[in-house]
């Protein structure tokens, strides 16, 4: 086993621990060593570069070393490998990568010649659903308060030196004490606030069977910045402690499982302004492979005034008509066996997703749509959907000229299949950032069941993309489709 192994006596004893109570009596005969005593902590490169030498010694039947190593640390107590590689026949190894905020991977490899291991069968064929959701925006909160700014057409927020800007609206205190929120940055506290009003909605408890996928475009830029201009204006010693822990990217989402008890797959993903949309799809994809059980999938954004000073500083974003958005917009996903047998109301099924890339560089997109286009076709086809069973299109329109203008050409022959109106929000609600698609989503929900002019109740389509031209497309269809 190549150890997550940082040799620190936290991360060390809490590892082994964890060996003993996966393995049992067979911990004691199991080679663990680390990588990291040799070529150091690589951080987010470290599961692959780590995998690679994981790979290495099955093929040289040798279990690397760990350097440096002086002696059995009582707490820990397995088979370190000190020093020099050893010789072992192995038909498997693993690889293990723990991050801070509890996200924890491990990959299994195996050795082919081995013959041990069979190929277990795909699970059975299953739906995602949604049942639940909650919008904490500059709308107000909760979903009747971003429903009716935009069905009212109302344009949120202010100027804030030459960008308009939109802050969301909420009272931490109502979702969280006091002594909580002294170890949250405002970021974590959206994702907090909205999760749990999520799962509320939902009727569902949050368990080692639940997960959290967390998409953000910006991630804990208010927490990096209060940390590291105090150090870059003065010295190392003025680097809070406080503040530290939440410069992590995952930090949001691990406050999220601590806080309500989600003890399944952890993750945070970033995809720019296409973050909670890539989100959604992992969430999927984790629930059909029967990763867990339920995933709250919350997408947050907090503005803070690095953030906007670079918006202000691009010359793409000098559109009037554009509006940037803070947010707290959470879903509650689950597979369709695990809600009905709670007997949880189903808002919605998660019918497919698709994505594509342009290619084209950042800030640029296909001037004809053609990346937009063969999304949304992605997503059709993987919902077994034609454009003329659409009812709707929800695009990702923000004011900006440039994405814009190759989306409503996508769009528009799309729609001109499916003979059905495509709606944007973002024009009058502003740009979340990452937080589009669980926006769009509440709102195309919130439709079905709402009497609204030109608003059916049928498959729609939701796109999000990023500033780089990667174009993300879902799928969504009533659940008393099927």
């Amino acid at each position: 086993m190549n150890g997550h192994g940082t040799g620190t006596p936290k991360n060390d004893s809490a590892e082994s621990n964890a060996v003993r109570a996966a393995f049992g009596e067979a911990a004691q005969k199991t080679a663990l060593s680390s990588s990291k005593s040799m070529i150091g902590h690589l951080l987010g490169a470290a599961g692959a570069v780590e995998a690679i030498v994981t790979v290495k010694a099955l093929v040289e039947q040798i279990a690397p070393p760990t350097a440096n190593f002086t002696g059995t640390d009582p707490k820990c107590g397995l088979d370190a490998v000190p020093d020099t590689g050893r010789e072992l026949a192995m038909n498997a190894a693993l690889s293990n990568n723990f991050a801070f905020a509890g996200a924890n991977a491990c990959v299994a490899f195996g050795w082919p010649s081995g013959r041990r291991f069979t190929v277990p069968a795909p699970p059975a064929a299953e739906k995602v659903v949604i049942t639940g959701g909650a919008a904490l925006t500059p709308a107000g909160e909760g979903i009747e308060a971003l429903w009716e700014a935009w069905w009212q057409g109302r344009r949120l927020g202010a100027d804030e030196d030459g960008l308009r800007v939109a802050r969301a609206v909420f009272d931490p205190a109502a979702h969280i004490g006091a002594r909580d929120r002294r170890r949250m940055d405002r970021l974590s506290q959206l994702a907090v606030a909205s999760c749990r009003a999520a799962l509320a909605h939902a009727g569902l408890e949050a368990d080692e069977h639940t997960g959290v996928v967390l998409g953000t475009g910006l991630g804990p830029m208010r927490s990096i910045e209060d940390f590291l201009l105090p150090v870059l204006g003065g010295c190392p010693a003025h680097g809070s402690p406080a503040v530290f822990p939440n410069t992590v990217f995952n930090a949001a989402a691990g406050q999220v499982a601590m806080h309500v008890g989600a003890k399944g797959p952890t993750s945070t993903v970033t995809t720019g302004h296409a973050a909670g949309a890539s989100a959604l799809t992992v969430a999927h994809d984790l629930l059909l492979q029967h990763r867990a059980e339920a995933v709250l999938c919350p997408a947050v954004e907090d503005l803070s005034p690095g953030v906007l000073a670079a918006y202000r500083g691009l010359p793409l974003f000098d559109d009037a008509g554009y509006t940037l958005a803070e947010a707290g917009i959470a879903l509650v996903l689950e597979r369709e066996s695990s809600a009905r047998a709670r007997g949880a109301r189903i808002l919605a099924e998660f019918a497919g997703h698709g994505a594509a890339g342009d290619a084209a560089g950042i800030g640029r997109w296909n001037a004809q749509g053609e990346g937009v286009e063969r999304a949304m076709r992605a997503a059709l086809a993987h919902a077994g959907l034609t454009p003329g069973e659409l009812t709707g299109i929800w695009a990702n329109a923000a004011g900006l000229t440039r994405a814009d203008a190759p989306e409503a050409l996508a769009t528009g022959r799309l729609a001109a299949e499916a003979r059905c109106p495509v709606h944007t929000p973002k024009q009058t609600l502003g740009e979340p950032v990452g937080a589009g698609a669980q926006m769009a989503a509440l709102l195309a929900l919130t439709a079905w069941t709402t009497p609204a002019d030109g608003v059916a109740a049928g498959p729609v389509l939701i796109n999000s993309s990023s500033l780089g031209g990667t174009h993300i497309s879902l799928v969504l269809r009533p659940a008393t489709e099927n």
